[in-house]
C-alpha cells in the first residue's frame, strides 16, 4: 500500500514536531526551576519605616522613652527584623530633599548629630536644619532640569542592631532613605 502525503500532511507533521520539542525544552527548563532552592527574602522587604509628625505623634512600647518630635521637625523610626548573622549587615542612612536639578551636582547643607535619651542610655540621631550646600558650577547646555534626591553632605552607616529601632528627627521638608549592606564574610589578611 502506498502512502501519499501533501504538502499540508507534511507541514502538518513539522509543526506537532517543533511543539513537542518546545514542550519538552519548556518542561525541563520548568523542572530544573522547581528544582532549585528558593530565593532568600530580602532584608529590605522586611524592614518596617514609620514616620510620626508632632500631629500624629504614638508612643508606642518600642519607641516610649524617645522624645516627642518638635514642631516643624518629623520622627522617622526603623525597626530591623532579627537576623542569625547581625554582624555582616551594615545599615547605611541618607537624608536629604526631593529637589529639580540642572547638570550641575548638588549636596545639601546640615549636620547629623548622636543624641542619647536621658535616663536610658539610648542612642538617636537628629538633623536640626537643611541648608543649601555646595554644587558644582558647570554651564549647562541647556535648561532641562531632572527630579534628584539631593543629600547631607555625608550618609551615616550603622552596625545592624535589630534589638532596638533606629529613631531619627528630621525637618518636616526632608527625607531618610536607607540601604543594608551586606559582607560576603570573607576576611582579608596582611601579609
Amino acid at each position: 500500500m502506498k502512502t501519499h502525503h501533501t504538502g499540508n500532511t507534511t507541514m502538518t507533521k513539522l509543526a506537532i514536531a517543533t511543539l513537542m520539542t518546545v514542550t519538552l525544552a519548556s518542561s525541563v527548563v520548568t523542572f530544573g526551576a522547581a528544582a532549585t532552592s528558593p530565593k532568600k527574602p530580602q532584608v529590605e522587604q522586611m524592614i518596617s519605616l514609620d514616620t510620626f509628625h508632632p500631629d500624629s505623634y504614638e508612643n508606642t512600647e518600642q519607641t516610649k522613652m524617645y522624645p516627642a518630635p518638635d514642631s516643624g521637625m518629623k520622627q522617622v523610626v526603623i525597626t530591623l527584623p532579627k537576623h542569625v548573622d547581625e554582624q555582616d549587615y551594615k545599615l547605611e542612612i541618607e537624608i536629604g530633599q526631593w529637589q529639580q536639578q540642572d547638570c550641575n551636582k548638588q549636596r545639601l547643607g546640615g549636620e547629623i548629630q548622636q543624641q542619647t535619651v536621658q535616663g536610658w542610655g539610648y542612642s538617636y540621631y537628629q538633623v536640626d536644619r537643611i541648608s543649601a550646600g555646595p554644587s558644582t558650577l558647570m554651564a549647562c547646555p541647556d535648561a532641562a532640569t531632572t527630579r534628584e534626591f539631593v543629600t547631607l553632605m555625608n550618609s551615616l552607616t550603622l552596625d545592624y542592631d535589630s534589638r532596638l529601632p533606629k529613631v531619627f528627627y528630621i525637618p518636616e521638608s526632608a527625607q531618610l532613605r536607607y540601604k543594608v549592606w551586606q559582607s560576603n564574610n570573607q576576611h582579608q589578611y596582611s601579609n
